[in-house]
């Protein structure tokens, strides 16, 4: 049977891909996607708190993608701290997993945070050897 956690962490990559959805629209629901983000917390916040569940590295990413997402649409200052806070939660429990780094990689360079993203960028380098990455710290 499926559990609580697996079916809170589907419902959230649902509300993130309506938000990704309603970025692209010239006239986004900015409404819209703060209720979606504030749904996703009111189900996912409390296993984020309990720090254990069902897949709790992979949840981690999807409660960080959907403020990634938002901050994306509606530009706020919390969902961007938010979305950085639970990818470098990710990191502590999969300190190599590439989603974790990457993501964090490119919310810090969306930021224009480039020591940060150096940091994160020369992990990425130095574990994965991805020469795009390497190119991208040039510029930085």
């Amino acid at each position: 049977p499926v559990g609580q956690d697996e079916i809170v962490s589907n419902y959230i990559s649902m509300l993130t891909e309506i938000i990704a959805q309603e970025k692209r629209k010239e006239g986004l629901n900015e409404a819209l996607i703060r209720h979606l983000v504030g749904k996703a917390e009111e189900w996912g916040g409390p296993i984020i708190k309990r720090g254990v569940g069902f897949n709790f590295s992979q949840f981690i990413f999807n409660m960080a993608n959907i403020y990634q997402e938002a901050m994306l649409a509606v530009r706020d200052e919390t969902y961007y701290q938010k979305g950085v806070e639970l990818y470098r939660l990710g990191l502590r429990y999969s300190p190599d997993r590439p989603i974790f780094l990457y993501s964090l990689f490119d919310m810090y360079r969306f930021r224009g945070d480039n020591e940060n993203a150096r940091k994160i960028g020369e992990r990425i380098f130095e574990v994965y050897k991805d020469e795009r990455v390497r190119q991208t710290l040039q510029s930085l």
